[in-house]
């Protein structure tokens, strides 16, 4: 992981992953991407091929049998979560993808796993990839490059969204909502001008 530039995160020992049977069958190429780990799953799903949302798309997988049932998959697995990856012969990307920490994991006591949408965690990834665009903004403010604004933008949009979702809701939920919005409120003004 070292190459990858991130600190390893090695999944929990007996923790399971879902699998598919495209990828147990060795098909190309193949895809992993991390959730947040639950009590007894790790985050990783892994398939083969073209993505399926049938239920039994996935199945379980012990982290011990990677190694010999997904032996191309398994040096990946020290990845954080929020990381993707795309590999087959001669070809590998890996990448962030915030959008995989938006989800909280719930562990049902049979064992299911259920996702459910967690704002206050949606609102703080996009704050903080808002605030790593403004800081190359601010660091290059004579570039004339739009796409970084139009970036910054849309992770403050979708963070105020989420916020907003919160703000309504009593106690410690609506508490930490403010917090954001006023975070949300100081990046916005600190957003240069664009360059016309």
């Amino acid at each position: 992981m070292s190459t990858l530039g991130v600190l390893p995160s090695f999944p929990e020992p007996n923790s399971k992953l879902g699998v598919s049977q495209s990828a147990l069958a060795g098909d190309w190429p193949m895809h992993g991407l991390r959730h947040r780990p639950g009590p007894l799953t790790n985050g990783w799903f892994i398939w083969s091929g073209e993505y399926s949302d049938a239920d039994d798309f996935f199945v379980p997988l012990h982290v011990e049998h990677v190694e010999s049932q997904l032996p191309a998959a398994a040096p990946y697995l020290a990845l954080p979560p929020g990381y993707r990856f795309l590999i087959g012969p001669g070809h590998e990307d890996v990448w962030f993808d915030v959008t995989l920490l938006d989800e909280d994991v719930v562990e049902l006591d049979s064992g299911e796993t259920v996702w459910a949408v967690d704002n206050l965690a949606s609102a703080r990834s996009h704050l903080d990839a808002a605030g790593v665009i403004l800081t190359a903004i601010w660091d290059s403010p004579h570039d004339e490059d739009d796409v970084r604004y139009d970036a910054a933008d849309a992770e403050l949009a979708e963070a105020g969204k989420a916020i907003n979702a919160e703000l309504g809701k009593a106690g410690g939920q609506q508490q930490a909502a403010r917090l954001l919005d006023a975070e949300l409120k100081a990046l916005e003004e600190s957003l240069p001008p664009r360059f016309d």
